[in-house]
């Protein structure tokens, strides 16, 4: 009878996929898994306290970062203005420069008349 052979190994087969831990190894197996996965389960606990800790920071820097930013803009339209100043304060300060030599040359040839008209 060939089917008794079959059934005998299906039997067998089935016995040993049935989930049941009998033997020390399987149960070792079984213990270690279970470890790992508690270990890992605390792990994960652990690093999401971790990613949350970080998106905190990460949006106090996004937050700081467009203060930053806005501040800067700020300061750069205030240099610009300053720039524009002081380009017509060095402006004025050539227009009174040569102002003042015309004046000095004025006063010299006052100078001159009077003393041509003292002597």
């Amino acid at each position: 009878m060939p089917l008794l052979p079959e059934l005998c190994r299906y039997l067998v087969a089935a016995k040993k996929m049935s989930g049941a831990v009998k033997t020390s190894d399987a149960e070792q197996l079984w213990t270690e898994s279970r470890s790992i996965r508690e270990w890992s389960a605390d792990r994960i606990s652990e690093l999401t306290k971790v990613i949350g800790a970080l998106e905190v920071r990460v949006k106090n820097v996004e937050d700081r970062n467009t203060t930053l930013v806005d501040e800067n803009e700020a300061l750069e339209q205030t240099i610009e203005k300053l720039r524009t100043e002081l380009v017509a304060c060095r402006s004025a300060i050539e227009n009174l420069t040569k102002e003042l030599a015309r004046a000095e040359a004025h006063i010299d040839v006052l100078t001159t008349q009077n003393k041509e008209k003292e002597s």
